[in-house]
């Protein structure tokens, strides 16, 4: 236990006052003068103090409050309390006291009090705060003191009060009683929302906005607010929604346009609900709610136009002011392809009054996207799309066309016929189909739109004469792809080959077997260069070997000598040669050598190039446009791309075939191009003139026709015929495939075979030709012998005797030409021997001095060296 003047009691009760002085700041209590720690008992567990005031009137509930609720003062934790009142002010709290309602902001008090210690003169007050409320304050009332029952008025219906009541004296107040609680009684919102107001933002919708109903009017917790509205001119049950807790705004939906609407907003709590606030509005006018009735399309009566019809909207569902009847129309497919993009729409207003429209000038084999609807000032109502479809094809179709076999023939009276015309007739028939104003449409190859002729001269005509009036032009040639005049389409039906270049045969045998021989002569460069160099070896032979071997290569002569050295050079170039020459001489074998190795690579570069011309002859032959002298026909496919591949295209405008191939022919020009089908039945005059075709130009071209006018949207069915008809097209370009003429196939390596297999017709025409020659020499020789033979059986004596006399003569000239050559030889042999054997003999007199066996060998050695001199020497003399 702490006495209360002790240290520890000090101290403790200073820390307990300053945390009532604080708990009183915080609070906001005012008129506190003093605490006092009078007592402290169980140690610090239970204090007695004294609160001084300089005034008393509330500060006792609010701190008494404030403990209960926090359990602590300040920082010092309360777990029991117990107040007494002052010897001032010795009235107890009233006790048992209770709470009834008495109306919806009425309740009444009941209590019991003991009297106040020699006090006569007392007061009752009741002290209640608003704890639904969050920033409410405490209010008071006084009780009559003689009474024990009262009532506190004025309160907030459905909120819940704490309340303290105390009794007091003209000198204070004294302690509070326990603390209570009551309710007021529940009861809905008195009042409307003070403010609403509506406007329409669209045709179906009504916006609402509105302000709370006062605080003092809710009767309790606003819980929410409702709407409800009726068509004002209708008597029908009014619809209810209600708005999102926190809004005072709300959107009504889904209501019928240009009509008054009755709105009424009002708010409830936990007990019902309160009194509406209304407000009129009507909806701005909208679009026709339902489409035309009775909407009818009449189509497929023309190529170029359809009609709409319709009945009017009926005034319950045009949601406003009718001011007519609006179409819209856009080309949604065409030949049957859907129109991909944006679409281009045409817009057209009618009064209300107008219910038919008729649209002409339409494009054929069109569908189109069509739509009607009402509309007012807000816009247009609902519109179903339909379809409305246009002919494929006129009743009446033309064609131009010129006569081209096989395409196309007409006889005598000019009526034309053939494959083209048949299939085009059968073509129209499946590609147009049926239209409901016409049965099926009809193409006519005798007549024509304007009255001109059908048959064209020539294609060039025949291309000049597309227009919109035509609605079909065959055959023509072209490639697919490609636009043959302004505004239409080709298609082709039978592919050609290719486009052929036509050029001079050069691959006969005759013509192979020249080239050969100018590839070998071609070679002659080469020859001279090595025959030069032949010559400079040849020479330096004989000038470093005439000495040595003055027998072969004449010694001192400028002109036999490099002769015969030119020709051992010759002979030896394949390090070959007779045997006739050859270098005895060190130097001479030394050029010797070198030359056989540089005749090998002299030789060895002639065979080269030979085989390097005849390996070109051999090859084939590369045909280029490109800068090359080109023949087509005017006004052709083939000229265009001739043009376009940079060939030196002729300025002669050939309007035939056959002047292309005479110039050809003639080498006016190198290449004729022109396209296989037209070169049908030419193979005899190809023939004729030597001219072959060596290569063709696959670039997808054939003979079709053009669609023009009206037929050019066709195209994607025509392409599906023509496919359907594809085994009947092929069995046409097959029957005229044999005049095609053929191509090229043999080059220059194949006929060099031909002329060396035992089998081909070159090489047997050969052997023919060898063995005439043969025979024709062999009889050339007999014949010669012949003559020669009776010449000589012809002689006289006197041309016997000249025969013999100069036959002696001749022998004698002979003779003394060898004699005199012997004689030399041996001259010069005997000048040699004699040097030889001064030699020797000096050589001798100054080894014999010398005495040894080993000296006496080499004299042997020696004396067996030149044994054969002298031998030579010996029969010299």
């Amino acid at each position: 236990m702490y006495n209360v003047n002790s240290k520890e009691g000090r101290a403790f009760a200073q820390r307990f006052e300053e945390s009532i002085f604080e708990h009183f700041n915080n609070n906001g209590i005012n008129g506190l003068n003093s605490v006092e720690v009078t007592h402290l008992k169980a140690g610090s567990v239970i204090v007695y103090y004294t609160l001084t005031f300089d005034y008393l009137y509330d500060q006792m509930i609010h701190f008494i409050d404030g403990i209960n609720q926090a359990g602590k003062i300040s920082n010092i934790s309360i777990d029991s309390k117990q107040y007494y009142s002052s010897n001032d002010v010795s009235c107890p709290p009233p006790y048992n006291i209770s709470v009834s309602s008495y109306n919806k902001n009425t309740v009444m008090l009941s209590w019991l009090r003991d009297t106040c210690i020699n006090k006569t003169d007392a007061w009752l007050y009741v002290y209640y705060k608003d704890i639904t409320s969050a920033n409410s304050t405490w209010e008071w009332r006084g009780l009559d003191s003689n009474k024990t029952l009262g009532f506190v008025p004025d309160l907030i219906t459905s909120h819940k009060y704490k309340a303290y009541m105390l009794t007091a004296l003209s000198i204070g107040n004294g302690l509070p009683s326990a603390v209570f609680y009551f309710e007021t009684s529940p009861f809905p919102p008195e009042r409307p929302p003070p403010y609403a107001n509506s406007y329409s933002t669209d045709p179906t919708e009504i916006y609402i906005e509105w302000t709370d109903v006062p605080v003092k009017y809710s009767n309790g917790k606003i819980l929410g607010y409702r709407i409800r509205y009726k068509i004002y001119t209708k008597k029908e049950a009014y619809q209810v929604v209600e708005a999102q807790f926190g809004f005072n705004a709300f959107t009504i939906k889904n209501l019928k346009p240009y009509t008054f609407y009755l709105v009424e907003v009002y708010g409830y709590n936990a007990n019902g609900d309160g009194p509406v606030q209304y407000s009129m509005c009507k909806t701005i006018e909208g679009v026709p709610s339902i489409p035309v009735p009775n909407f009818v399309v009449n189509d497929m009566q023309s190529t170029s136009w359809w009609s709409v019809s319709w009945k009017p909207i009926p005034t319950e569902y045009v949601n406003g002011v009718l001011l007519g009847y609006r179409l819209i129309y856009y080309l949604s497919y065409q030949s049957g392809v859907e129109i991909s993009g944006e679409k281009i729409k045409t817009v057209l207003n009618f009064d209300i009054y107008t219910r038919y429209y008729k649209q002409r000038d339409l494009l054929n084999y069109a569908i189109y996207s069509v739509s009607v609807a009402g509309f007012t000032a807000a816009g247009s109502g609902p519109a179903p799309v339909y379809q409305a479809r246009t002919c494929k094809c006129p009743e009446l179709l033309f064609a131009n066309l010129y006569i081209k076999k096989p395409f196309t023939s007409a006889d005598a009276d000019l009526n034309p016929s053939g494959f083209f015309l048949k299939l085009l007739q059968e073509m129209v028939v499946k590609s147009c189909g049926s239209c409901q104003g016409y049965s099926n449409s009809k193409l006519y190859f005798n007549q024509s739109k304007t009255g001109d002729e059908t048959i064209k001269s020539s294609e060039f005509d025949l291309k000049n004469a597309i227009n919109k009036d035509v609605d079909f032009s065959f055959p023509i040639y072209g490639m697919n792809g490609r636009e043959v005049a302004p505004d239409s389409e080709f298609s082709v039906l039978v592919r050609s080959p290719g486009i052929a270049l036509v050029v001079r045969n050069e691959n006969t045998i005759n013509q192979v077997i020249n080239k050969m021989l100018l590839g070998v002569l071609n070679v002659w460069p080469v020859l001279l260069i090595s025959y030069a160099i032949a010559s400079i070896f040849g020479i330096a032979i004989w000038f470093t070997d005439q000495f040595s071997n003055p027998e072969q290569f004449s010694k001192g002569s400028s002109l036999r000598g490099p002769l015969s050295g030119f020709w051992f050079t010759f002979v030896t170039m394949t390090t070959i040669g007779y045997g006739d020459l050859s270098p005895r001489s060190i130097l001479s074998r030394t050029f010797a050598m070198v030359w056989f190795l540089t005749g090998l690579i002299l030789n060895g570069i002639i065979i080269a190039f030979i085989v390097t011309n005849l390996t070109t002859l051999s090859s084939s032959k590369d045909y280029m446009l490109y800068n090359t002298k080109v023949a087509a026909l005017n006004n052709s496919l083939e000229l265009k791309l001739a043009i376009t591949n940079n060939a030196e295209v002729s300025q002669v405008r050939y309007t035939n075939i056959i002047s292309m191939l005479e110039d050809l022919q003639n080498k006016v020009v190198d290449i004729v191009y022109v396209d296989t089908l037209s070169l049908l039945g030419y193979q005899s005059v190809l023939d004729e003139k030597s001219l072959t075709i060596i290569s063709l130009d696959n670039i997808n071209t054939g003979y079709g026709f053009v669609m023009s006018g009206s037929s050019v949207v066709l195209t994607i069915d025509i392409d599906s015929f023509i496919g359907s008809k594809s085994n009947e097209i092929s069995a046409f370009a097959t029957s005229f495939r044999p005049e095609i003429p053929s191509l090229a196939v043999q080059d220059s390596s194949q006929i060099i075979a031909d002329i060396f297999s035992e089998t081909s017709p070159a090489f047997q025409s050969s052997l023919i030709y060898l063995g005439i020659m043969i025979i024709l020499f062999i009889v050339c020789a007999f014949t010669f012998e012949f003559i020669m033979q009776r010449k000589k059986n012809k002689v006289g004596v006197n041309d016997a005797f000249k025969e013999q006399l100069f036959e002696l003569s001749q022998y004698v000239s002979d003779f003394r030409d060898k004699f005199a050559r012997v004689t030399d030889e041996i001259v010069c042999q005997h000048d040699e021997e004699r040097v030889l054997l001064t030699d020797l003999k000096r050589f001798y007199k100054n080894k014999v001095k010398r005495i040894g066996v080993y000296e006496t060998e080499r004299l042997v050695a020696m004396n067996d060296k030149y044994r054969f001199n002298s031998v030579i020497f010996k029969q010299s003399k």
